[in-house]
């Protein structure tokens, strides 16, 4: 289940910008951009921590028993 992409469902059209960057050095700059990117992605997902919902299911699939886990998380735009 965790290599199947799930959808992604808009809540409302207007929605909140989040971004993390990172500025370089000097001796930085030879450093592949893919990592600077996963270095960026994790740092994001350390600030996004505190705001996602956690829902626990118990499942009764083909397999037996097991648990559905589902990570939320709601950005709105503020007015």
């Amino acid at each position: 289940m965790l290599n199947r992409p799930q959808p992604i469902n808009f809540v409302e059209r207007e929605v909140q910008r989040f971004s993390y960057c990172m500025e370089l050095r000097e001796y930085e700059i030879e450093v592949p951009i893919e990592v600077i990117k996963k270095r960026i992605l994790h740092r994001m997902v350390d600030e996004l921590e505190p705001f996602v919902e956690w829902d626990i299911e118990d499942s009764l699939g083909k397999n037996g028993y097991g648990k559905i886990i589902s990570g939320n998380f709601y950005l709105a735009k503020r007015k």
